[in-house]
């Protein structure tokens, strides 16, 4: 017979599993039962080793979880690029990391009216503007290179083309008979003298210049 309670009713537990009913355990110094801080909660299973699944020396680490999604295949793993990041250097060689922040900024060739199918590994990193070995730090990085065919690469060097970014993905071009174009992401354009030359400027400021397209004056090509 199960044991009573003060009020004279049976003092029971159903088990989940079966709906049986069993007398309480006895009550042990240092037992689960005697310690309810010391019990497990049934929504919380306990993981192997008596770890709780939220502790460190259970969780598997990432190394682990890649192993076992991408077994034995060859990966490389690069950083994140933070693109708002202002990358100078003062050597004449772009590093791989201006590179990559050159090439993902300005999506391809930037050269007028160039698709946009060079790869990383087609082009040269040119400085828009020549590098000077006697001029100021910092003369390569984002701010003053692009990715170019090595014949636009020549034809800019040897061929009287100018050009000079004028934001990030903004490439401001000149003929030798001096007309402008604008190569962005949306693609070339021709741009008005006055608008080039305002922009040409306010970057020495550091200072973007973008014209609405109601306010841009298209001159054709």
């Amino acid at each position: 017979m199960s044991p009573s309670s003060p009020r004279g009713h049976p003092t029971t537990w159903p088990t989940p599993w079966t709906g049986s009913v069993h007398s309480p355990p006895a009550r042990r110094p240092g037992s689960a039962a005697a310690d309810a801080s010391s019990s497990t909660s049934p929504t919380t299973p306990s993981a192997p080793g008596g770890e709780s699944p939220g502790s460190k020396a259970s969780a598997p680490s990432t190394y682990d979880r890649l192993h076992e999604v991408l077994g034995d295949a060859d990966v490389t793993l690069t950083p994140v690029l933070d693109l708002a990041q202002r990358r100078r250097v003062d050597a004449y060689e772009h590093p791989e990391v201006v590179k990559d922040h050159v090439w993902v900024q300005t999506g391809g060739d930037h050269f007028p009216f160039t698709p946009r199918t060079a790869t990383r590994d087609g082009v040269d990193f040119d400085h828009a503007v020549p590098y000077d070995d006697t001029g100021p730090p910092g003369q390569t990085g984002p701010h003053n290179s692009g990715p170019l065919r090595r014949r636009h690469h020549r034809t800019k060097t040897y061929g009287g083309f100018t050009t000079r970014v004028v934001g990030p993905g903004r490439h401001l071009w000149r003929t030798p008979h001096g007309q402008a174009f604008l190569v962005d992401h949306t693609g070339t354009r021709r741009v008005p003298d006055h608008q080039a030359s305002a922009m040409a400027e306010a970057i020495e400021d550091g200072v973007e210049l973008h014209f609405t397209p109601t306010l841009l004056e298209y001159v054709p090509v």
